[in-house]
């Protein structure tokens, strides 16, 4: 299996000029920060040919000592900023931004901030939520805010397509104690 998405005779991926990934960053120390890194390194390893760089989430004012392929900082508690980072992506026409989420990282009520974010790009988003709640009143406002987050993003991008597989993302059902896949 080849081209698992084409146009024509061409993948898809061959026509992206650049790939950004939204989310913490080494060396800021979490499990979140070390699996962009990861990724980032992985891709750039892959596709030499396409430009891969990250927008860093910053937890305190005076962010990190970040490496050069972090382009951006955003002040996860100034909304201004989040603008200021969709607007740097769609002023450099990046073709797909690979936002890592993780409760906690991004400012506002619940995280909303990246809602703005999210709202102001002009490319497709592909989404890694790396935690399900399970707490039951936590998790029915956090599925209602990401459903209108979803159909943002849906109606922004018409060529978006869910990319998960049955063995890494699942529903959480409101009539349901345990998550549905």
């Amino acid at each position: 299996m080849d081209n698992f998405s084409t146009t024509g005779s061409r993948p898809e991926w061959e026509d992206l000029k650049s790939i950004v990934l939204i989310g913490n960053y080494l060396p800021r120390q979490c499990g979140i920060a070390t699996f962009t890194t990861h990724l980032l390194e992985s891709i750039a390893l892959n596709v030499p040919d396409k430009a891969c760089w990250a927008v860093a989430m910053n937890d305190r004012p005076e962010g990190y000592s970040y490496p050069s392929q972090v382009h951006f900082e955003i002040n996860q508690s100034q909304l201004n900023e989040y603008g200021l980072a969709a607007d740097l992506c769609n002023l450099n026409q990046v073709g797909v931004i690979c936002l890592q989420h993780e409760y906690g990282i991004f400012g506002g009520k619940r995280g909303s901030f990246i809602i703005e974010l999210l709202r102001d790009l002009k490319m497709p988003v592909v989404t890694t939520l790396h935690t399900i709640l399970k707490v039951r009143i936590l998790q029915d406002r956090v599925q209602s805010r990401h459903h209108r987050q979803l159909e943002i993003t849906q109606q922004r991008d018409d060529k978006a397509a869910p990319l998960a597989t049955k063995n890494t993302v699942f529903m959480l059902e409101p009539n349901h104690p345990q998550p549905v896949v």
